[in-house]
């Protein structure tokens, strides 16, 4: 568990625990807090809750974050939680990968650091490939657009438009609450950031905003893509029926025909040498009119 003295803008590790100066604390969720720093009970009922939020507390500031879908190990949740006091702020990890990266991250020679500065580069971190994954998702919504409108099969694409609402929704949750817990830092009820980091901080937090903004843009899109799909479904159905409805008023004359000199009547035309011919002529002259009324109408 490293500790870190934060003294004149630089990071120091320290070993045993200073009894004063600003304090960086980096652990596993796994590890005992130090009593000393942080009650145990308190601690046990925050790591209970493992949803984003923001917790203010007397002399205390909570902050959970979770990463999003895309980056959380084995589909399930990963993030971290910070205890933010006085003295000291204490990063909480879940995964070990988690606390080796940030771990090389403050251990990098940096000077005019502060706690705003760290918690920057913490939520920096933390968006830092979302930008690229939601490019990603548009380029998947294009192709699957594509495939719709240029598709003549006309595949089943309700389960890939289904999974990528699934996939935007889950990303719309996170940023809601993202965005929830930055507004809450903002407001530091607490005192506990000065007014200077506090503008630092709005960098991270107007990129969470943006990109709540560009997931919605993406989920209007695939409702778009989903309408696009259901109106080529509806299209070719329509041409479907269409087609049955030109079949049935092509053969309707010809029913009435045959209808006609099948019934048992003794008409002059049973002895009449061209009587067959003859109707015979007048049915296909009846379907070639229907043909040609029905492509000069267009309707096939």
């Amino acid at each position: 568990m490293p500790w870190f003295l934060l003294e004149k803008g630089a990071l120091k590790e320290v070993a045993p625990l200073p009894d004063e100066g600003k304090l960086i604390c980096l652990l596993l969720k796994e590890e005992p807090v130090l009593e000393k720093l942080l009650p145990l009970k308190t601690t046990e009922a925050i790591f209970q809750n493992p949803s984003t939020r923001f917790e203010s507390r007397e002399d205390l500031d909570v902050l959970r974050v979770n990463l999003s879908v895309h980056r959380a190990k084995e589909g399930g949740k990963d993030g971290l939680t910070l205890f933010l006091t006085e003295r000291a702020l204490t990063i909480c990890c879940d995964s070990k990968p988690m606390l080796d990266d940030i771990y090389r991250e403050l251990t990098q020679p940096r000077q005019n650091l502060t706690v705003e500065r760290i918690l920057s580069g913490l939520f920096e971190g933390l968006l830092s490939e979302d930008a690229s994954y939601l490019v990603q998702l548009e380029k998947e919504i294009e192709r699957l657009e594509d495939d719709i409108l240029l598709d003549k099969k006309q595949k089943d694409y309700t389960k890939k438009i289904l999974r990528l609402r699934k996939r935007l929704m889950h990303l719309k949750r996170h940023y809601e609450r993202l965005t929830d817990v930055f507004d809450r830092v903002l407001l530091n009820e607490n005192g506990l950031l000065t007014a200077k980091g506090l503008k630092l901080l709005q960098i991270p937090f107007g990129r969470a905003g943006r990109l709540y903004g560009e997931v919605l843009h993406l989920l209007d899109y695939v409702t778009q893509v989903r309408e696009a799909y259901q109106a080529e479904v509806d299209l070719n159905l329509n041409q479907t029926m269409k087609l049955f409805t030109v079949l049935a008023a092509v053969f309707l004359p010809l029913t009435l025909i045959a209808g006609w000199y099948g019934m048992n009547f003794d008409m002059p035309e049973y002895h009449w040498a061209w009587g067959y011919p003859v109707v015979l002529a007048v049915s296909v002259v009846v379907v070639v009119l229907c043909i040609l009324y029905f492509k000069r109408k267009k309707w096939f």
